[in-house]
């Protein structure tokens, strides 16, 4: 208690001083999980700056004091405002959540709508790195509402990369054929995780795509499967730049030397010349 006060004090000294000496109390905030009313306003008026610097501090010790409600309401403050923080850093933030994390996560995913596109986006990406199954149904119909914006349903793509389900399988199969060429490539890398036979030929098909980044991302998928009659399989395809896609990526896999891939490759050009 004594302590607390000792801190409190701080806070009352130097709340209006300049942004270096808030930053060093917001830091100390959060190190030692301070969570009362007038520490919790404090930190929330701390948001409301132009400094970026700050406004991640003030973000890092909401979460580090691990207050559900309190850091919701900080989310929801940076989403309203659009305040901007590194995507990067608020994934990190998101990841470091000290108080209770399924209680955190199931809030976020109940209030996800009112967030802006930017937050929406970093809270998939956040529930991607945990692993977190129970939001499974709530990303598919992400992923299927082709309403929302492209970066939020790219972010649900690859979460089921971590989170196997089977209704996300046909409906990133399907996306192999979108018009916008990021859903495919992203579809192509996350159909990988999905050893299963339809996804073999769906990526088959994905090899031969016109564009260089969906092609590469699906004979890195086939590849993962490790099994020769796909590459086979690939190659009887006879289309030269699905072939010439396998071979660098069979390099980059450290599957052939480069010996060989410049072999292999000088082979293609003259049957494809002649």
């Amino acid at each position: 208690m004594y302590f607390e006060e000792e801190i409190l004090k701080i806070v009352r000294k130097y709340k209006k001083k300049d942004d270096i000496k808030i930053i060093f109390i917001v830091n100390l905030l959060g190190e030692y999980r301070l969570n009362t009313y007038e520490i919790n306003e404090f930190l929330f008026s701390c948001l409301n700056t132009k400094s970026s610097y700050l406004r991640v501090g003030t973000l890092k010790s909401l979460s580090k004091i691990g207050n559900t409600k309190n850091f919701l309401k900080s989310l929801e403050f940076i989403s309203n405002e659009e305040k901007y923080v590194n995507s990067k850093i608020l994934i990190d933030i998101l990841d470091i959540f000290n108080g209770d994390v399924e209680e955190l996560d199931k809030a976020l995913l109940l209030k996800f709508d009112i967030f802006n596109k930017y937050i929406q986006k970093n809270i998939i990406e956040h529930l991607k790195n945990r692993k977190v199954e129970l939001a499974k149904d709530k990303i598919i119909d992400i992923l299927k509402d082709e309403s929302l914006d492209k970066e939020v349903r790219i972010s649900a793509i690859k979460y089921f990369s971590k989170i196997h389900y089977n209704h996300a399988k046909v409906e990133i199969k399907k996306l192999l054929n979108h018009e916008e060429w990021e859903y495919r490539a992203i579809s192509a890398s996350t159909l990988g995780k999905y050893k299963e036979e339809d996804v073999i030929e769906a990526l088959l098909d994905s090899i031969t795509d016109y564009n260089w980044y969906v092609r590469y991302n699906s004979a890195i998928s086939l590849l993962s499967f490790e099994e020769d009659n796909i590459i086979n399989k690939a190659i009887e395809k006879n289309d030269r730049y699905s072939i010439d896609i396998l071979l660098y990526a069979m390099l980059n896999q450290g599957k052939i030397s480069y010996e060989e891939y410049l072999t292999k490759i000088g082979k293609l050009e003259v049957s494809h010349t002649c």
